[in-house]
């Protein structure tokens, strides 16, 4: 009887708290991200980016493209204020506008606290007769410099 009550308990407070969870806050998440282009893959010219962004508490996606990969540059790509679900074309995009090299693709998706959620897709860009993506050079420290002191008033 013991073990029975035991099983019983566990089974109304665990599943309780799993039946009790709305199902759109549980799948909402777990579609979204870019489907094209594919990880790894090459563009060039006009590309179709497509993918998901939805959220519970949606207020926008948004699209940047980070020159060199992580860490990089960030450039503004695109943005959307109304949910995009189920996964379809999010924007068109001219790669010829932008470096060769490899980059990654980064969307979030923005809800209601103004928090975001990102998600990553690594491509290449490669369009004939393009510049490479050089990144910046490291920024040096330099030396202290004697400082000018200026006050108001006259001196």
């Amino acid at each position: 009887m013991r073990q029975f009550m035991k099983w019983w308990l566990t089974t109304i407070v665990f599943g309780g708290i799993f039946f009790a969870m709305p199902p759109a806050m549980v799948t909402a998440q777990t579609g979204n991200g870019i489907t094209s282009p594919w990880p790894d893959g090459n563009v060039s010219g006009v590309v179709t980016v497509k993918g998901m962004a939805d959220h519970p508490g949606f207020r926008k996606w948004q699209f940047d493209l980070v020159l060199g990969g992580e860490g990089g540059h960030a450039t503004f790509l695109a943005l959307g204020e109304e949910p995009v679900n189920p996964a379809g074309d999010l924007f068109t995009w001219d790669t010829s506008n932008y470096p060769n090299g490899r980059h990654l693709l980064r969307l979030r998706v923005v809800h209601d606290r103004l928090d975001y959620i990102e998600y990553f897709t690594p491509i290449t860009v490669s369009n004939r007769g393009a510049p490479t993506y050089q990144p910046p050079p490291p920024i040096k420290a330099e030396s202290p410099q004697e400082q000018t002191h200026f006050s108001g008033g006259n001196n």
